[in-house]
């Protein structure tokens, strides 16, 4: 099956993000970021939703905007998790460069699952926490990271400010039953090795790293400068009543100007260890061939590393564990290359790799 844009030009897929039951049926859903649906002005984005079910894929379940122009409104996508306490998924999509409170502040929308309802309309809940050039809800993740049994918020904001400096940071906000979806947590923030490191770049919440029962949080700075270099770094931070205040975990980047952390993913349990998993993309690496590192939960460094095909490729740019796939009994991920030059230019590749 293939899932074609509705509009010419939108850049339909540039985030996707399901599995989670939006509408109540008892099927996971899908939602697909478009953020740059043709307008007179600047072209407004656009979040579709695709409804489970034996009609999946054949047309739109629904769809919804922020109704500002150019605010890159589904650059960031989610739809795993149940953020108030009501049993259904909710869609959250953040908009990195909205101008409402500032120019490329940011903005993040909530849309809380409705049962037998057709998405669209007004969100639920606008947070309105990024200032001038925060680029607020560059990235979005959701998991338990307090172990209450209830799915929490982490938003990235890679050039959050502290005073003088750009360290980027990452706001976490408790969900659960009346969470106030507007009041911040905590925030964590990146150590301003330069003017930006972009930390909060990219965010994911992983399964239980440490055997504590709480989900864990990953956080890419793909500019962190380290011996005078640009490598890039990716922090591991223990899920708890709060955060963990250092990171217990840091992985560098091995090539200046790799853009090490760029992007981060979430890969449930890959060896059975009973740890979260999860992966790296160094867009830049490799002459931009792209590197894809995998790390299993606890481990000081990659287990196996994935490089791209051709210059230019950037390998890595989205990457889904699948689990056992054609009958095999390993586990299989999938890994994006948007950019390869797979039969004809920026055609775009799909890679399934074996975890044995």
């Amino acid at each position: 099956m293939v899932i074609d844009s509705p509009m010419d030009g939108e850049m339909f897929g540039w985030a996707m993000s399901g599995g989670g039951d939006w509408n109540g049926d008892g099927q996971p859903d899908l939602a697909v970021g478009a953020p740059n649906v043709p307008t007179p002005t600047t072209g407004m984005g656009r979040v579709y939703l695709y409804f489970g079910g034996a009609d999946f894929g054949n047309s739109v379940s629904g769809s919804v905007s922020s109704g500002e122009d150019g605010d890159g409104f589904g650059e960031a996508v989610n739809l795993k998790s149940d953020l108030n306490g009501d049993g259904l998924a909710d869609l959250v999509v953040g908009a990195p460069r909205s101008e409402k409170s500032g120019a490329t502040a940011g903005r993040v929308y909530i849309w809380f699952g409705k049962r037998g309802r057709t998405i669209g309309g007004v969100e639920d809940v606008q947070i309105p926490l990024g200032t001038m050039n925060d680029l607020f809800g560059t990235c979005i993740a959701t998991g338990d990271l307090n172990g209450d049994g209830q799915a929490d918020l982490a938003i990235g904001s890679p050039h959050h400010n502290l005073g003088d400096k750009i360290p980027g940071s990452v706001f976490i906000i408790r969900g659960g039953p009346g969470a106030n979806f507007t009041r911040v947590t905590q925030v964590v923030s990146g150590e301003a090795t330069q003017f930006h490191d972009q930390f909060g770049k990219s965010v994911a919440i992983t399964s239980d790293q440490n055997g504590d029962g709480m989900a864990d949080l990953v956080i890419g700075a793909p500019q962190v400068i380290v011996s005078g270099r640009q490598l890039g770094k990716v922090y591991v931070y223990y899920g708890g009543q709060a955060v963990s205040k250092s990171p217990a975990f840091t992985y560098v980047g091995s090539v200046d100007a790799g853009r090490f952390g760029e992007n981060v993913f979430s890969l449930g349990d890959l060896n059975g260890d009973g740890r979260g998993d999860f992966a790296v993309q160094a867009r830049d690496d490799a002459q931009s061939r792209g590197v894809v590192y995998l790390y299993y939960g606890g481990s000081d460094r990659e287990f196996h590393k994935f490089t791209g095909e051709k210059m230019a490729d950037q390998l890595g740019n989205s990457v889904v564990a699948l689990g056992a796939v054609a009958g095999r009994p390993a586990k299989a991920l999938a890994v994006g290359a948007r950019w390869s030059d797979s039969g004809w230019e920026n055609a775009g590749r799909v890679y399934l790799i074996s975890i044995e």
